[in-house]
């Protein structure tokens, strides 16, 4: 499960950040998650591109391994497509 959050920046554009995962505090990527989310948003704020729209799930994947980022968003498979 996924959510997203959408913020102004400091130059008062609107940005939408999506698929950050819904991670239980138990979770042992849960503190690495927060903090490379902490990371983007502040980059975000700062930056003065025209970026409206930005995916953490694509962001993850270019910034940490790969079974780091499959443990991060791992999909259980549902039996019998349902």
């Amino acid at each position: 499960m996924t959510k997203s959050v959408e913020f102004k920046r400091s130059n008062g554009a609107k940005v939408k950040v999506t698929d950050i995962p819904m991670l239980p505090e138990q979770h042992s990527k849960y503190f690495f998650v927060q903090l490379r989310l902490q990371c983007l948003f502040k980059n975000l704020y700062e930056d003065n591109q025209t970026i409206s729209e930005v995916s953490f799930r694509t962001y993850l994947k270019q910034r940490i391994k790969w079974k780091d980022y499959v443990l991060i968003y791992e999909e259980s498979m549902l039996k019998n497509n349902a």
